[in-house]
């Protein structure tokens, strides 16, 4: 316990260097991490990684996990859809993707694998009191470098307090509960998609603080209580899991969150205006192939980018200024062009319509906007 606890404060200490030297320093201290658990474990004869334990409802807690998972990613999607999208601020070149996702798998291992000791470690000595305890100790050292700048501005409190502590603190308790009844493949099944979806998506749903708060923090909250719900108090012989088919469920998501983030070439969206009636209704929903530059022609209908929303339109000529190429686009229901679309805003061409599945997501947008849920 000792060497995990000395090398869960050594990771906890580094987000106070220099920032691009704390991003690299995690790397080794979450492999680190993942490994003095993992030996003390060993060691100790401490069951991490799995628990014999039954639920009324669900084959084990990994599914629940992974349901909770998708549960959050879809809610982020769906919102999204709503209120719009931005491009990932992180690296998709080959070196970006392998260097974060050898930060993603590191830290993340190495918290859930101390999570999963420390918990049944504490456990023995206190019994379920141990949640709450393992989840508050890792809430503040995980999070200690952002605590330091507890704003003191009531509104800037308030934001802090619903962005940031309620949300984590409250994914910090389920993950917890997870390994206390699980072990560490549970933990993992949860945080892992969740991080990659955050890390690997190409785009990322444009959500304020009060909504992004909203979803992170009552997925969480849901799983804790559902899990609570689900337990029984008499152990069980472990069951041999239906691999194949939480595989394929998550199969299943993955590639659905593919298709939805534009990752396999083609995305969905939902048009919400009629300025390119009668070609496109309001409430039908666009498929946008990414395309090259040179593919597109005067008569294809295009999206692109128009600050924080997109525009659906059809380009009615091509310019160049210099080697740039120049877009000019037109609702077929407007009198009057858009201003010049310059070529690293477009998004891809229009290359299938469906009709009207996308009018209960703009009611139900419009019902946000009403309620003062949306700007």
């Amino acid at each position: 316990m000792l060497l995990t606890l000395l090398a869960l404060l050594i990771y906890s200490a580094i987000p106070f260097l220099p920032s691009l030297l704390s991003f690299y320093a995690k790397i080794p201290a979450g492999i680190f991490l993942a490994f003095s658990a993992y030996y003390e474990a060993k060691f100790s004869n401490i069951p991490i990684f799995r628990r014999p334990v039954r639920l009324k409802n669900f084959t084990s807690p990994v599914n629940l996990a992974i349901y909770a998972a998708m549960l959050q990613i879809a809610l982020l999607f769906t919102l999204g859809a709503f209120i719009g999208f931005g491009k990932s601020p992180y690296s998709f070149t080959p070196l970006g993707i392998t260097t974060n996702f050898a930060y993603v798998a590191s830290t993340l291992f190495g918290v859930e694998l101390s999570r999963a000791l420390f918990v049944r470690i504490f456990s023995r000595k206190i019994g379920e009191k141990a949640v709450i305890a393992v989840a508050t100790l890792y809430f503040v050292l995980l999070y200690l470098n952002d605590l330091r700048f507890f704003p003191t501005a009531p509104l800037e409190v308030l934001k802090f307090l619903g962005n940031d502590v309620i949300p984590h603190f409250t994914q910090q308790l389920f993950l917890t509960l997870l390994a206390y009844v699980y072990g560490f493949r549970a933990s993992i099944a949860f945080i892992f998609p969740i991080t990659a979806f955050e890390w690997f998506c190409p785009i990322l749903p444009n959500l304020d603080w009060t909504l992004n708060a909203m979803v992170k923090t009552a997925v969480p909250a849901v799983g804790y209580a559902i899990l609570e719900r689900e337990l029984e108090p008499k152990k069980v012989e472990l069951k041999k899991e239906s691999t194949l088919s939480w595989v394929g469920f998550l199969t299943a998501c993955i590639l659905l969150l593919l298709f939805f983030s534009g990752s396999l070439g083609l995305h969905p969206s939902v048009v919400g205006s009629g300025s390119m009636r009668p070609a496109i209704e309001v409430g039908d929903v666009v498929i946008v192939k990414n395309v090259g530059l040179d593919e597109i022609e005067v008569g294809d209908v295009i999206q692109y980018w128009e600050e924080h929303y997109t525009v659906t339109h059809r380009v009615v000529e091509i310019h160049y200024d210099g080697e740039q190429k120049i877009f000019i686009t037109k609702g077929d229901a407007n009198d009057v062009a858009d201003d010049p679309v310059s070529g690293d805003r477009v998004i891809g061409k229009v290359v299938f319509v469906i009709p009207r599945i996308g009018l209960l997501s703009l009611m139900l947008r419009d019902l946000l906007k009403m309620w003062g849920v949306l700007p």
